[in-house]
């Protein structure tokens, strides 16, 4: 558990680092020095970090809110934009090209945002012709889309004339048919209206600023880290059990239509290794999310899936040693797979998940043991013949910790354990003095040493065998000090 973890890092890491060398005294007789005086809380303990917000209540109650984004890039990306498929023929003075052929959005309004069209042109007769084409799917500024050029007489036919690019950026589109007409007038020197030989439209892509329609049903599966936590970090064997465990998947998006969020599955992976499946009323159910209207463009419209121990085992699940939970969840555009459905999306909108786990510090832990592994700055001189710690602590936390400590080589191989029949025992709600005598066998070894290894029990039945509250008030102070002969 990381919290009770640093506990003993910071023992360890400013015994090991406060503790000066010898070499710098040149004085003989007995001395003491402070090593440690630090007051210690949870809230400073684990520390908030990218995946964990620590929360406190007016009345000091902690819980630990751990995250994980779910992204899709699909998603984010509804709004269509139109590929180039190459020159597009026009057949007749009048044709049509539909722009479902690359996409699902059926699109009836939309606010084109970029890209340059151009017309190819191309004339069997020695003869200047005057041509207009019109798009009247697409105006700008309420004026229809017109687009006049004169194909000039060559003294060679057939011959054929690209037109200048066409700036689309502005024009509205409004059809009920999801297609564009292309309409175009092309006349002979007698004002006579005449077929060219071949005429083409081509463009790059079609992008849009806003657009309105109906996407059919689709789904998009959300990909993200799993929801990792660290209170077992270190754990060697015991459990914590929580009282009121919480999963919640909270959405955020600026689509206007019809989106819902399925979660298949919420997989527990445990510290040991066990496999355990959330089951809940809302497990594999197409839960609908809040969505702005057409007079709410750009509005950020949030819905939240909470399970919890009213609509799921959340609470079996944590009763055992959780490491990290994962999730197989997706997003479903248009659920009910309505064609009559219009919404709209703008080149703005977004799609965010958000997966959350809260963790209240309302608990029970059960002969909870963690191990960490640190390095040693400073070693023990052999000059120094008798050292002693003294250990003083003020425990306002409402559990029991056992506490001892193993030294390593440079190999990591075990050379000494100090207090392991007799472990440092730090009462709930007590203030108590402990004093360590190193002997000399002790100091022999530990003068090799250059790792420790940190053990410690935790326990909360010394006080309550239900669930015990952790409050932002509570804390430990711990005062080291060392005495010593050279």
């Amino acid at each position: 558990m990381k919290s009770f973890k640093i506990i003993i890092l910071s023992i360890v890491v400013m015994w090991s680092c406060s503790l000066p060398s010898v070499k710098d005294f040149e004085l003989h007789g007995e001395y003491a020095i402070p090593l440690i005086n630090a007051n210690i809380s949870l809230e400073t303990l684990f520390g908030e970090t990218d995946n964990l917000e620590i929360l406190s209540d007016a009345e000091g109650h902690l819980t630990l809110k751990y995250k994980a984004s779910l992204l899709s890039e699909n998603i984010n990306n509804l709004l269509p934009s139109i590929q180039t498929i190459g020159e597009v023929p026009i057949e007749d003075t009048v044709s049509f090209f539909p722009l479902s052929v690359l996409n699902r959005f059926v699109i009836t309004n939309a606010v084109l945002s970029g890209d340059e069209m151009r017309f190819r042109y191309t004339h069997t007769e020695e003869e200047d012709v005057e041509i207009v084409m019109r798009i009247p799917e697409l105006a700008k500024d309420g004026v229809p889309f017109e687009f006049s050029h004169t194909l000039k007489a060559r003294t060679s036919t057939p011959f054929t004339e690209f037109t200048p690019s066409i700036d689309l950026d502005g024009y509205v589109y409004n059809s009920d048919q999801n297609k564009l007409s292309f309409n175009y007038d092309a006349r002979n020197p007698e004002g006579e209206r005449i077929k060219l030989d071949f005429v083409a439209m081509s463009f790059n892509q079609l992008t849009f600023s806003y657009g309105e329609g109906n996407y059919e049903r689709t789904r998009f599966p959300l990909q993200g880290d799993s929801i990792a936590f660290s209170v077992y970090d270190g754990w060697k064997q015991g459990g914590i059990e929580f009282a009121d465990p919480k999963i919640s998947f909270n959405i955020k998006h600026t689509y206007g239509f019809p989106i819902a969020i399925k979660a298949n599955e919420v997989v527990v992976h445990t510290v040991d290794s066990k496999i355990k499946m959330l089951e809940g009323e809302k497990l594999n159910a197409e839960c609908v999310l809040d969505f702005p209207s057409i007079e709410e463009v750009g509005k950020v419209s949030t819905t939240q899936i909470n399970f919890d121990q009213s609509n799921s085992n959340i609470n079996t699940l944590f009763s055992e040693n959780v490491h990290y939970v994962d999730y197989d969840i997706e997003a479903i555009i248009n659920p009910a797979d309505d064609p009559d459905i219009l919404g709209y999306a703008t080149d703005q909108s977004f799609f965010e998940v958000e997966a959350v786990s809260e963790l209240p510090m309302n608990l029970k832990i059960d002969e909870l043991v963690l191990q960490d592994t640190i390095d040693l700055k400073n070693n023990i001189n052999a000059s120094v013949e008798v050292a002693e710690l003294k250990v003083i602590t003020e425990n306002s936390f409402p559990l029991e910790m056992k506490l001892y400590f193993v030294f390593l080589d440079e190999n990591n191989h075990e050379i000494e354990r100090l207090l392991v029949d007799d472990p440092l025992i730090v009462e709930p709600n007590q203030h108590n003095i402990r004093f360590i005598n190193l002997e000399a066998a002790v100091l022999e070894k530990v003068q090799f040493a250059k790792r420790m290894v940190t053990v410690s029990e935790f326990d909360t039945g010394s006080i309550s065998q239900d669930f015990v509250t952790l409050q932002s008030r509570q804390g430990l102070n711990i005062r080291i000090g060392l005495k010593f002969k050279l």
